[in-house]
């Protein structure tokens, strides 16, 4: 009779322990990721990817193994034979289009939304279906290049400029984080070098935003364009794709959508008339010659320790997860 007293306050004791850490992981999992973290698709094994396929002096764009497809934060990324997280492109430039290049980092990804959703796949097509007719019905295509923590390492998208030749923009659209000397003037001399007017960007503005491109503007003819959209989202979580994560939301995207398709739209005429035709075949030519050589991970077996809910969960305990695929 005792024993079976002990066992029956035993089985309770590992009842309430059990629930106890149940409720606790729900409770963790929506305040980490909302209703997402009840969704095993989103949050299943994380492959983290590595934003430099090529090695760093090597002006390539390719980011990622072409053709491949792999989870992030959340999300399935996919890219194409370029290797980069957009649609397939043609390297050459189809006849009778308008081709823009982006340089940016994750935010220009879709990270924890669909790739339709991103702010540059929507400015592609509002520009095909709004403003092509406006301008002889050309097509407009936009190729982003821009991959994770590519902002933190700005050298090595400066780096790359040189890259886009192979790709004969019509324009070179530049996402930064802030107004940056270090930036700006490498873009200024390539524009000037290449003939390709170039737009820099931020998303949010901070102070004196507004003097320091009215003073660098000044100091250089023929100056790049330099704006900010104006929509900062850090402050506030809902604005977030899951609240421990910052990337923008898809309700933002929409509004990077929209500011940056304002601001095209309106200098569009003053953009074309900066381009300069200019010979870079010499520069193109020794870009065809440099290899690229996709590193290679082996390959991570899936697990339930190693899901995105419970790499962000020992992150917080231990520091840093990296993982590699």
């Amino acid at each position: 009779m005792v024993s079976k007293n002990v066992f029956v306050k035993f089985s309770k004791v590992i009842l309430i322990v059990l629930l106890f850490f149940i409720l606790g992981e729900a409770i963790a999992r929506y305040s980490m990721f909302g209703i997402y973290g009840f969704k095993p698709d989103r949050l299943e094994s994380i492959v983290a990817p590595t934003a430099r396929v090529c090695s760093d002096n090597s002006t390539k764009l390719t980011i990622f193994i072409p053709n491949s497809t792999f989870l992030f934060k959340g999300e399935y990324i996919s890219v194409n034979s370029l290797g980069i997280n957009d649609k397939e492109y043609n390297i050459s430039k189809p006849d009778g289009t308008y081709r823009i290049i982006l340089l940016g980092d994750s935010y220009d990804m879709n990270i924890g939304i669909k790739q339709e959703e991103v702010y540059h796949v929507m400015l592609e097509e509002s520009l095909n279906n709004n403003f092509s007719k406006e301008q002889d019905n050309i097509s407009f295509e936009i190729l982003n290049f821009g991959g994770p923590g590519l902002n933190n390492h700005w050298s090595y998208n400066i780096g790359r400029l040189n890259g886009t030749l192979l790709y004969q923009p019509d324009v070179l659209l530049y996402h930064a984080w802030a107004f940056d000397l270090n930036i700006l003037v490498p873009l200024l001399q390539w524009q000037n070098m290449t003939g390709i007017p170039v737009i820099f960007y931020t998303m949010e503005c901070e102070d004196g935003f507004d003097l320091k491109v009215a003073n660098f503007i000044s100091e250089n003819t023929d100056s790049i364009f330099i704006t900010c959209l104006g929509i900062g989202h850090k402050l506030d979580v809902n604005n977030y794709v899951y609240p421990v994560n910052s990337h923008p939301n898809a309700r933002i995207h929409e509004k990077y959508h929209d500011e940056l398709y304002k601001y095209f739209i309106e200098n569009f005429e003053t953009i074309t008339e900066r381009y300069t035709e200019k010979n870079v075949s010499d520069i193109i030519s020794s870009i065809e010659q440099e290899e690229c050589i996709p590193m290679q991970y082996d390959k991570k077996i899936p697990s339930f320790w190693r899901s995105y809910f419970w790499i962000r969960v020992k992150e917080r305990f231990i520091g840093p997860q990296i993982y590699m695929s």
